[in-house]
């Protein structure tokens, strides 16, 4: 009994020490074998991960869960939504599910960078010539012209709009920047959800969020939990909007609401509100939410493209005006150089 407490007791400091996180390849190889049949203690052997997970002295029939020490091990945005899935899951389903669900949310967020990138680029290279051109070239083509004792207003106006536009540039992208530290900051997350959905309808964030909602709905059906035990399930996932609709739902049952009337209250996406009757009253209500997924999907791929586009477009019409603008600076000084030779 003493040794079966040590070994519990060194196995769990192993979690609190996290020394050693688990790569997506060994978690998809343990997702596999768990496929397979195999136990998670057979396939600690198996990939040789027992010194990885510090449970080298343990067997299978120590009192000890083992799982729990698995996930201590992966990566947090593995390991919380792994926790939430086995409650109505088994861990081989569980795991499966979890890869599944990260690999979508990585694929959206590489998607959203590599079209962003570019439009991204090119504002900062235009602020930083801005600020170069401003500070450096322009000084350089006054100080020519105050040689020639001369001097041209439009050259004045021009600096003044460029520098203008440097500033406000700088300005806005600093706003952005604390606007979005603000918005995404834990315990604002739901309020700045709430008021971008009411100043816009269908937008990107309401579309990812009603994604996630519909896929936990979906496994909530798949698993037969009751309405109890799905708002439950849905208020224990590890993200704010989860639990602030876990909490509406949880709230309008409990003051004696219909479930679908509670359903068109929630922030989320009208279509989505649909497909939950549907589901309701159908048959194959898991194949309902499952076709709404993937249709929230594509819609959500099309809106990241959009914006990219849209925020590209911007960034080439504010370059374009600028080149201009710097292009008329450089031309002066010639044109007033032919003046004096005439």
């Amino acid at each position: 009994m003493n040794s079966l407490i040590s070994k519990s007791a060194t196995a769990l400091r192993a979690i609190g020490v996290g020394r050693h996180k688990v790569d997506k390849f060994t978690i998809e190889s343990i997702s596999l074998l768990l496929k397979s049949g195999f136990s998670i203690h057979q396939i600690y052997e198996i990939l040789d991960l027992n010194n990885i997970f510090a449970i080298n002295n343990l067997n299978s029939e120590d009192n000890i869960d083992i799982e729990r020490i698995f996930i201590s091990y992966l990566p947090n945005k593995y390991a919380s939504v792994l926790n939430n899935l086995l409650k109505v899951l088994p861990l081989s389903d569980a795991l499966s599910l979890t890869i599944e669900i990260i690999d979508k949310e990585d694929t959206r967020t590489k998607i959203l960078y590599k079209n962003l990138a570019y439009p991204v680029i090119l504002i900062i290279c235009m602020i930083g010539g801005l600020f170069l051109f401003s500070n450096v070239l322009l000084p350089s083509v006054i100080s020519l012209l105050n040689t020639f004792q001369t001097t041209d207003s439009n050259l004045f106006n021009i600096a003044l709009i460029l520098n203008n536009i440097f500033h406000i540039l700088l300005y806005l992208i600093v706003f952005f920047l604390v606007l979005a530290m603000y918005a995404f900051y834990d315990k604002n997350k739901v309020k700045a959800y709430l008021f971008l959905n009411k100043i816009r309808k269908n937008n990107i964030f309401e579309k990812i969020i009603s994604e996630k909602f519909a896929n936990l709905y979906r496994i909530c059906l798949q698993k037969g939990l009751s309405t109890k035990e799905t708002v439950m399930f849905i208020k224990g996932y590890d993200s704010f909007l989860m639990q602030y609709i876990g909490d509406r739902l949880n709230e309008g049952l409990e003051e004696g609401k219909d479930f679908l009337k509670v359903i068109h209250s929630l922030p989320i996406d009208d279509l989505l509100k649909q497909f939950v009757k549907v589901s309701v009253l159908s048959l194959q209500p898991t194949e309902v939410m499952e076709a709404y997924i993937e249709l929230m999907q594509i819609k959500i791929n099309n809106s990241i493209k959009t914006f990219s586009k849209t925020f590209q477009t911007i960034s080439y019409i504010c370059f374009g005006f600028v080149v201009i603008l710097v292009y008329q600076i450089l031309t002066i000084p010639m044109q007033m150089i032919q003046n004096l030779n005439i």
